[in-house]
């Protein structure tokens, strides 16, 4: 196939992935939004894992450059590399022209008041669903010249890189001081709590007066640091981890080798954690951050000190993700890269949505449906095979992702309030029925 055909077919992919997330997504706003596109893009990563086309993580590889409409022979690095800045600058001025054109100014009217422009008559999700799908295709050109250039095409370009560096960071620390300086349990696990608050509280400094998606890139960026840092460090282990953590002695006398000892020590730490959280809800500090949430420039004008506020919480939800970092890290005897990658992040916002955002015992059954389909999709698969006899569903176990994924798009476009705020939602409804 000619070279510009396949330039043209991987702008056209780009556009039509675009064009799938942007129906399924384009209605919804802020956290959701996000995690609808990330959850697509992940599924997306896992096709690309296992299709036998790509390779693998092997990538596809021995890409031709071939000629460019039939005579421009791009096997030279000098021509190529004008080829390619002739296609940036035309994408460029693409960008300009749709800024500059009605569609344009139509757009920048939505991005400043969207209500207003419903008002007008202005189809705003359409207009959305375009630029997405505009953007997604530039994307895809972008993807399919870099491919061109290199030669080859690597799962690392389909893989998208915050609250995972506290918990990550918080294990490592605490499995380092009980195993390396010989600290007592509890000691270790207050390290780690301490170094997830630390962390946070640094974070927090330096992205706490930023708002949307400039305080998410400040806080991934700050947490793909601490990721790489843990890979370099001598302590860690590297890409084999943090190994053998001893358990010990919890206060000197209860001993954790035993597994129902630690499930019980485990089980009191969680409470405790969880019982901190409701108190400091229904505290006068808890109500000054939902009047914070609910209309921040009133809050502001009764003269709290909002970004204090929202720093110290940020630093108390960090504390308590590096209470839980440290603990798998003594439950497991090991703490690994995977806790520090920008994945459990999302793992952690995706029990939350599909829980309930916003209520207390929300994320705790979305992490219960979560952890639950990872560990249990495979037999679930496999019943399902035996039962139906179709083999396709022994495949399952090697495609949580995909159904993981599957179920958080399903649970935000039919239950936006999460199980347990759909449930407290239906319960409300029939009490207010029943009063009338």
């Amino acid at each position: 196939m000619p070279t510009e055909i396949g330039l043209i077919l991987g702008t056209l992919t780009g556009a039509l992935i675009g064009l799938v997330m942007g129906l399924l997504a384009i209605r919804r706003q802020g956290i959701y939004f996000t995690m609808i596109t990330l959850a697509l893009a992940q599924m997306l990563f896992f096709v690309a894992l296992q299709a036998p086309f790509t390779g693998g993580e092997d990538g596809l590889q021995g890409i031709p450059r071939g000629k460019l409409l039939g005579f421009i022979d791009l096997s030279s690095d000098m021509t190529l590399y004008y080829v390619v800045l002739a296609i940036a600058i035309a994408g460029f001025a693409l960008i300009v022209r749709t800024i500059h054109s009605p569609f344009g100014q139509v757009l920048k009217a939505i991005k400043e008041n969207e209500p207003r422009a419903i008002s007008l008559g202005y189809d705003v999700d359409r207009y959305k669903l375009l630029a997405f799908v505009l953007s997604a295709a530039l994307t895809g050109l972008a993807g399919s010249t870099k491919a061109l250039i290199l030669g080859f095409e690597t799962l690392t370009d389909v893989h998208w890189s915050g609250h995972a560096a506290f918990f990550g960071g918080a294990g490592y620390v605490a499995g380092q001081a009980i195993k390396a300086w010989g600290v007592p349990t509890e000691i270790g696990l207050i390290l780690g709590t301490l170094t997830g608050a630390l962390i946070g509280l640094v974070m927090g400094l330096l992205a706490i007066r930023r708002q949307g998606i400039y305080f998410t890139m400040i806080t991934l960026a700050l947490a793909q640091m601490l990721f790489f840092v843990a890979l370099q460090a001598p302590f860690t282990g590297g890409e084999d981890g943090l190994q053998g953590i001893p358990r010990g002695k919890l206060l000197g006398f209860i001993d954790l080798s035993s597994d129902m000892t630690l499930y019980y020590v485990v089980l009191a730490i969680a409470i405790a954690g969880f019982a901190l959280i409701v108190r400091t809800i229904h505290s006068p500090f808890g109500q000054v951050l939902k009047a914070i949430k609910e209309n921040e420039p009133r809050a502001i004008s009764l003269g709290y000190d909002v970004d204090r506020y929202k720093l110290l919480a940020f630093v108390l939800s960090a504390a308590l993700t590096g209470l839980a970092g440290s603990t798998k890290a003594l439950i497991l005897g090991f703490e690994t890269l995977t806790d520090v990658h920008w994945s459990m992040s999302g793992l952690v916002v995706l029990m939350t949505l599909v829980g309930g955002l916003g209520t207390i015992v929300g994320p705790i059954v979305g992490a219960v449906i979560i952890i639950m389909l990872e560990n249990k999709l495979g037999d679930i698969g496999n019943w399902l095979a035996s039962v139906t006899h179709i083999e396709w569903f022994n495949t399952l176990g090697d495609s949580v992702t995909i159904v993981t994924g599957f179920i958080f798009i399903v649970c935000v476009l039919a239950f936006r309030r999460g199980i347990v705020g759909e449930i407290l939602n239906l319960f409300n409804k029939r009490s207010a029925s029943a009063s009338h």
